[in-house]
């Protein structure tokens, strides 16, 4: 975020805030929308609370198993959904469980054109449903293809190199979301270490569908204040910013503040989205046609 700013077209943002009352004009504030995409190292440790409890964490590299999440927030904070991108099409820890959040796959976890087609046309869906109309901001990412068949959604995209400076989920929302998600990931480290497990066998014991249960109790842990300051802080209001109840701490001296703040930001610059190659959709079709013969063989076998 910091190199993001330091590259920011200030300029660019100042001008589009112009724009925004005129845009959002026809909308109320529950119907202005916002949608961004974030890389999260699911199984990251940070390696200080071993220290402190006097583990040899010598040679251990934390985990970089990686997932895209797409936030979904309106401008008053009632409406926060996660959508997940992972590598596996079924993954094996979602075998006769019930999944928390919606799920997409393809073989590098990126949100593509085509995820981003089915994810809006789904809200739209959604939205028809609800008798609702609303305004969707989102940045000029190539994977945001637009779509002109939308008939509930007006999506109205940010200039480019200004969303850190406008886009409201870059204002501290997705940034709650990861200090409460890491902050919960120490405490069940710690959990397991004082019930006998070493880290290796920590971090091979989170599944991604634990993550995908961590991440909507903590998306829920946001609280609708710390949303509308968000849009607040990116210009979609004027009023006085409220008190925010979102000051995520670290209890009990578990980490420090600054190795807090690194292990928080482990995951800031990896890639979001993209396009696969003819080889790797074809790869990723094959992969999904040798899962499906292993749990029909192992359906046969049960």
């Amino acid at each position: 975020m910091q190199g993001e700013m330091s590259s920011a077209d200030f300029e660019g943002a100042e001008s589009f805030r112009s724009l925004i009352p005129t845009l959002v004009q026809n909308y109320a504030a529950c119907d202005i929308f916002n949608a961004d995409e974030s890389g999260l190292f699911y199984k990251a440790l940070p390696t200080s609370t071993l220290t402190q409890r006097g583990r040899n964490v010598h040679g251990f590299k934390s985990s970089k198993d990686r997932l895209t999440l797409l936030f979904i927030c309106n401008a008053t904070g009632d409406y926060k959904k996660i959508i997940v991108i992972g590598k596996t099409k079924k993954p094996r820890c979602f075998k006769n469980k019930s999944v928390p959040l919606e799920y997409y796959s393809n073989r590098k976890a990126w949100m593509t054109q085509d995820i981003w087609t089915q994810i809006l046309f789904s809200l739209d869906e959604e939205m028809i449903k609800q008798q609702r109309k609303i305004i969707l901001f989102v940045d000029n990412a190539a994977c945001h293809k637009k779509l002109d068949n939308l008939k509930n959604i007006n999506l109205q995209f940010l200039p480019p190199n200004a969303t850190s400076i406008i886009q409201p989920l870059d204002q501290g929302i997705i940034h709650c979301f990861k200090a409460y998600y890491r902050q919960n990931i120490i405490r069940k480290q710690i959990a397991a270490f004082e019930a006998g497990k070493t880290i290796e066998e920590f971090s091979k014991s989170l599944t991604f569908l634990q993550a995908m249960h961590i991440s909507k109790y903590c998306l829920w842990l946001i609280t609708p204040s710390t949303v509308r300051n968000c849009f607040r802080k990116a210009g979609f209001f004027e009023e006085i910013e409220e008190e925010s109840e979102d000051d995520v701490t670290i209890t009990d001296n578990l980490v420090d503040n600054h190795e807090f703040q690194t292990y928080l930001a482990c995951d800031d610059n990896i890639s979001c989205w993209g396009e696969l190659t003819d080889a790797e959709i074809l790869e990723n079709l094959n992969e999904d046609k040798n899962l499906e013969t292993v749990e029909n063989d192992e359906d046969e076998i049960i």
